[in-house]
């Protein structure tokens, strides 16, 4: 029973942090999105100015 019990939360745990990663890898792509605008904004005010 305590067996079952232990690989039900290990079950769990595994499909959680599966998912955590693919939010992380998901974050990351924004960040560098937005950090890549960013840049893009920068470059334009520079010949603006």
């Amino acid at each position: 029973m305590a067996e079952s019990a232990v690989t039900f939360l290990v079950d769990k745990l595994s499909h959680f942090l599966q998912e955590e990663v693919r939010l992380l890898s998901r974050l990351r792509e924004e960040v560098e999105y937005i950090r890549d605008e960013l840049e893009r904004i920068r470059a334009f005010l520079k010949v603006a100015a």
